[in-house]
């Protein structure tokens, strides 16, 4: 990262563009101060991570200025986020409790596949349509309320991957999630091209 902006620099008053060079290394300034101030090991607020990666692509849209394109749409909920996880996660049980309870999840999926011969576990990505911005601004759901099923594979760490089911009210996509054995990604692989092409549900957008 910091040669290939260095290059960039020297690229930048080899052309003689010096504001486009002063830019660049003010953002360069602005990006290494903010991230050698803080402590590595301190819990860093959603907020300030995205402050920070901004800073990175002010960099980086000074060396692709008509290539870059960047839009960030984070929902104010998740701003303060902060995971605090256990100093010593040796001495915490309500750590291990909560590893064990994961490993069991992951059991009781798995026996539920190999008990009926499945080699995945198929269902919608969500349990109501996609909300309009509209909706969203009205707060009718949150980042943490909005009824997912996704929360099954990242909560089992299992392997998922999830493919175009259709439209509702044709308009709106709809996805359709494969959930597979552990260290079976390449099944779910074939299984969602087999259904791609079997369906044909995708829709490119219109550019």
């Amino acid at each position: 990262f910091l040669f290939n902006t260095l290059n960039s620099l020297s690229t930048l008053v080899m052309r003689n563009q010096p504001d486009e060079a002063e830019r660049m290394i003010m953002s360069l300034s602005n990006f290494y101060r903010t991230s050698l101030t803080g402590d590595p090991l301190d819990d860093v607020p959603l907020e300030e991570e995205v402050h920070l990666q901004k800073l990175y692509l002010d960099i980086e849209g000074v060396r692709f200025p008509e290539r870059l394109r960047t839009i960030i749409d984070i929902p104010p909920d998740l701003l303060d986020a902060c995971v605090v996880g256990p100093e010593l996660p040796e001495y915490d049980p309500q750590y291990f409790r909560r590893l064990a309870a994961r490993e069991a999840f992951q059991r009781q999926l798995t026996n539920l596949m190999a008990a009926n011969g499945l080699d995945a576990l198929i269902f919608p990505d969500v349990q109501v349509p996609a909300p309009t911005r509209e909706q969203l601004n009205t707060k009718v759901w949150t980042t943490l309320t909005y009824p997912t099923n996704t929360l099954i594979a990242s909560q089992s760490w299992l392997p998922a991957i999830t493919v175009p089911a259709g439209m509702v009210d044709g308009r709106l996509p709809v996805g359709l999630e494969f959930m597979g054995r552990p260290y079976d990604e390449p099944t779910l692989f074939r299984l969602a091209y087999a259904f791609e092409q079997a369906t044909h549900h995708r829709r490119a957008p219109l550019l």
